[in-house]
């Protein structure tokens, strides 16, 4: 550290005296001041600080003995004070050496008050110099006290930028499994007119729905496990529509991948089995499970004289008691249901059927369903193994089932192994349908939600843009700007004011409407953009989302109307 120094006692006049006793008194009166007349300055002049031989003991001792030095002027002043009255009285004296005596004594009268003004100086200036110490004491303890603050703040800080960053991450996590609750009542969601459903207008008996509904379930993997395990099961014994056997056959080769020997079981089940699982679906549509149970128990009764408890047509009725229960959530007495005609179903069909593996898919959603996720996994992987021999490993078949299997796998945190059986899922879907088919698609959402599980974050947001440009361009044609390039052009430049986008907005909304599979991803994509503080880009996304589900909330009303108006006018022809 660089300083200069001032001498703060410079005065015009300094003691000169021949006398011993005077001259020992100033001396030493110097020489102590020399020792503490000094301040040191920081270059930049920032702090000021005495430079003491001993801090504050030292200036204490300085100013006893300034203290001291005056007193010892005062009593030498007024002794030349008496001194000069003595010899102006003194009549012995000539009067020109009392002329000169008085003249040095007027003399070193000036030098003494000269000392007695120094010294009062130098007293003023010790106690200022104090005080100023005292000063700078209190202002560094109380800069050490901010700093001590200040490092604390720091330290609170980087605590919680690292308790945001960690609740970030779970807040991802949460929202995505939001969004697997979502995707498994999505159809209360979006379906308000569910009442006006035919009850088997369906292929699957666990939903009711019009044809041309949209399974959005199945971006879990349990609905389309739960789709296939209930259309071929009831394809074997009983008709999958309660209006006309001829439509459920339609329904079965238009919407499900069964074999002709499913169909051609479906033409031999009983009549009266027909009729009971028409009357069931009805009831249940209706909320009346009790009459359902009733009716079931009585036929139950019915087919276990007939036929015994061994057959086919009695597994069916234990099929439809699991279809009544899980209805009512009661998926423990549901399962106890499937687990019996499971076993009358392997020593009727084999224990290798497509029948059976139908009904292991369907435990496996149950078990699902009820949080026991690793019981789901044993059944699905058994279903899938079976699948498998049955029709290859290509099928789409197998691809549902090896949805019900990732599911499963998400829940017991498998991810990798559950991002491998979604990806396999995936290039089957491909292969048959295309990178744009509605299974495609959401089967590589599910696989982008297990990336992100692994925080593999990056690799899910590419494939989520993949999906978003290709809705775009498969809607409008390329090359095309999609609904992320002006999210992020938003952000960039800031623009408060929505209406600017308003054109490119009413263009995604129709995209979303003609591929509603894109749509969870556009979601998820909102969420990346909120984490990675893209707040503008995020808000614009949620905007386009919100419009886009209450515009595809009102496509499945009107598909709901008209498909009923169809059947009605079909049924009165």
């Amino acid at each position: 550290m660089s300083v200069r120094y001032i001498d703060v006692l410079s005065t015009p006049q300094r003691f000169q005296r021949s006398g011993v006793s005077f001259r020992e008194i100033s001396y030493q009166v110097l020489e102590e001041m020399r020792n503490v007349n000094t301040l040191v300055f920081d270059e930049d002049e920032t702090e000021v600080v005495p430079f003491f031989m001993d801090d504050m003991t030292m200036l204490d001792e300085n100013i006893e003995q300034t203290r001291q030095c005056y007193q010892g002027l005062e009593a030498l002043k007024k002794d030349i004070e008496c001194t000069k009255d003595r010899t102006a009285q003194d009549s012995s004296i000539d009067d020109e050496l009392r002329r000169e005596k008085l003249h040095k004594y007027d003399e070193e009268l000036s030098r003494v008050e000269t000392g007695i003004m120094d010294a009062k100086f130098n007293m003023e200036l010790f106690v200022y110099i104090q005080a100023l110490e005292a000063e700078k004491q209190k202002s560094n303890a109380l800069v050490k006290r901010l700093r001590d603050e200040n490092a604390w703040l720091v330290e609170e800080l980087a605590t919680s930028q690292k308790k945001c960053q960690k609740l970030d991450l779970e807040i991802i996590d949460l929202k995505q499994d939001l969004e697997n609750f979502k995707y498994l009542h999505s159809l209360e969601k979006f379906d308000e007119s569910k009442e006006d459903y035919d009850s088997g207008r369906g292929t699957d008996i666990f939903e009711y729905r019009p044809l041309s509904h949209t399974r959005t379930m199945q971006e879990l993997g349990f609905d389309p496990e739960e789709e296939d395990t209930t259309s071929n099961n009831l394809n074997v014994h009983s008709p999958t529509n309660s209006l006309t056997t001829r439509s459920s056959k339609n329904d079965l080769l238009g919407l499900s991948s069964v074999t002709s020997a499913s169909i051609s079981a479906l033409d031999d089940a009983p009549t009266d089995l027909k009729n009971l699982y028409s009357l069931i679906n009805q009831l249940i549509a209706q909320g009346n499970f009790d009459p359902a149970i009733s009716a079931t128990k009585k036929y139950m009764e019915r087919v276990k004289k007939e036929r015994g408890e061994k057959s086919a047509d009695y597994a069916t009725v234990l099929y439809l008691f699991a279809i009544i229960y899980k209805e009512q959530k009661k998926f423990k007495e549901a399962i106890v249901f499937l687990k019996n005609a499971l076993q009358i179903r392997e020593q009727v069909f084999g224990a290798e059927s497509a029948i059976v593996a139908c009904t292991l898919s369907t435990i496996g959603v149950l078990f699902g369903k009820m949080g026991r996720f690793a019981d789901s996994e044993t059944y699905a992987s058994r279903s899938v193994e079976l699948r498998k021999s049955i029709q290859g490993a290509d099928h789409p078949e197998v691809a549902k089932f090896l949805i019900t299997l990732g599911t499963a796998q998400i829940g017991l945190k498998k991810y990798a192994e559950a991002e491998n059986s979604f990806q396999q899922a995936l290039d089957i879907y491909e292969k048959r349908g295309g990178p744009m088919d509605q299974n495609s698609l959401k089967t590589k959402t599910q696989l982008c939600q297990a990336l992100i599980k692994q925080g593999r974050i990056q690799e899910a947001e590419v494939k989520y843009r993949e999906m978003i440009l290709a809705a775009h361009q498969k809607k409008f044609g390329a090359p095309t700007t999609s609904i992320l390039d002006v999210a992020e052009d938003r952000e960039i430049n800031k623009r408060k004011d929505p209406s600017v986008d308003d054109e490119h907005v009413k263009k995604c909304v129709l995209v979303m409407k003609e591929v509603p599979g894109v749509l969870p991803a556009l979601k998820q994509m909102a969420n990346i953009f909120r984490r990675e503080k893209k707040f503008d880009a995020a808000s614009l996304l949620e905007d386009v989302a919100h419009r886009s589900s209450k515009e595809i909330k009102n496509n499945y009303q009107v598909a709901s109307m008209d498909t009923s108006t169809i059947s009605d006018s079909s049924n009165g022809q």
